[in-house]
Protein backbone atom coordinates (compact mmCIF):
# COMPACT_ATOMS: atom_id res chain seq x y z
CA UNK A 1 0.00 0.00 0.00
CA UNK A 2 2.74 2.55 0.87
CA UNK A 3 5.17 1.76 -1.83
CA UNK A 4 8.39 -1.00 -0.75
CA UNK A 5 8.68 -2.33 2.50
CA UNK A 6 11.39 -0.81 4.92
CA UNK A 7 12.92 -1.00 7.97
CA UNK A 8 11.30 1.56 10.74
CA UNK A 9 12.04 1.99 14.44
CA UNK A 10 9.50 4.07 16.60
CA UNK A 11 8.95 4.50 20.97
CA UNK A 12 6.83 6.13 23.17
CA UNK A 13 7.02 8.13 26.57
CA UNK A 14 5.38 9.34 29.59
CA UNK A 15 6.24 13.23 29.63
CA UNK A 16 4.95 12.21 33.43
CA UNK A 17 7.71 9.36 34.54
CA UNK A 18 10.39 11.29 32.69
CA UNK A 19 9.56 14.62 35.02
CA UNK A 20 9.94 12.17 37.73
CA UNK A 21 13.59 11.06 36.59
CA UNK A 22 14.75 14.52 36.90
CA UNK A 23 16.16 14.73 40.27
CA UNK A 24 17.03 18.71 40.57
CA UNK A 25 14.19 21.06 40.03
CA UNK A 26 14.62 23.69 37.29
CA UNK A 27 16.17 27.14 38.22
CA UNK A 28 14.87 30.00 35.32
CA UNK A 29 18.02 31.32 34.22
CA UNK A 30 18.05 35.14 34.53
CA UNK A 31 18.36 37.87 32.12
CA UNK A 32 20.06 41.13 31.19
CA UNK A 33 16.95 43.81 29.71
CA UNK A 34 17.56 46.18 27.03
CA UNK A 35 15.32 49.05 26.73
CA UNK A 36 13.59 49.55 22.93
CA UNK A 37 16.41 52.33 22.11
CA UNK A 38 17.50 52.51 18.53
CA UNK A 39 21.33 53.09 19.42
CA UNK A 40 23.95 50.71 17.74
CA UNK A 41 26.19 51.28 20.55
CA UNK A 42 23.39 49.22 22.58
CA UNK A 43 22.72 47.08 20.16
CA UNK A 44 26.76 46.04 20.10
CA UNK A 45 26.62 45.66 23.58
CA UNK A 46 23.78 43.92 23.65
CA UNK A 47 25.28 41.76 21.10
CA UNK A 48 28.56 41.18 23.14
CA UNK A 49 26.69 40.12 26.02
CA UNK A 50 25.10 37.50 23.95
CA UNK A 51 28.75 36.47 22.65
CA UNK A 52 29.25 36.06 26.44
CA UNK A 53 27.22 33.27 26.77
CA UNK A 54 24.39 36.07 28.89
CA UNK A 55 20.39 36.21 28.15
CA UNK A 56 19.71 39.37 26.78
CA UNK A 57 15.93 40.69 26.77
CA UNK A 58 15.07 43.67 24.33
CA UNK A 59 11.89 45.48 25.17
CA UNK A 60 9.50 46.21 22.54
CA UNK A 61 8.16 49.40 21.54
CA UNK A 62 4.96 49.92 23.58
CA UNK A 63 6.31 47.35 26.11
CA UNK A 64 5.22 47.60 30.01
CA UNK A 65 8.21 47.00 31.49
CA UNK A 66 7.42 43.73 33.46
CA UNK A 67 10.95 42.57 34.64
CA UNK A 68 9.67 39.79 37.31
CA UNK A 69 7.86 37.94 34.28
CA UNK A 70 11.08 37.62 32.06
CA UNK A 71 13.17 36.90 34.85
CA UNK A 72 15.48 39.85 34.40
CA UNK A 73 17.48 40.53 36.93
CA UNK A 74 19.39 43.37 35.59
CA UNK A 75 19.31 46.33 32.83
CA UNK A 76 21.10 47.87 30.29
CA UNK A 77 20.84 51.96 31.31
CA UNK A 78 23.16 55.04 29.08
CA UNK A 79 25.82 56.20 31.71
CA UNK A 80 28.28 58.91 30.51
CA UNK A 81 28.27 58.12 26.93
CA UNK A 82 28.29 54.03 27.81
CA UNK A 83 25.92 51.05 28.36
CA UNK A 84 26.52 49.53 31.85
CA UNK A 85 24.47 47.00 33.81
CA UNK A 86 22.98 47.55 36.71
CA UNK A 87 20.65 45.63 38.95
CA UNK A 88 16.95 45.62 38.61
CA UNK A 89 15.18 47.73 41.55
Amino acid sequence: VFGRSRPATGFSADLQSLIGLVNEKATPRTAIFAPAVSDPALIARVEELRAQGERVIVELPGQANNLSEQVCDRILVQRDGKWSIVPAK
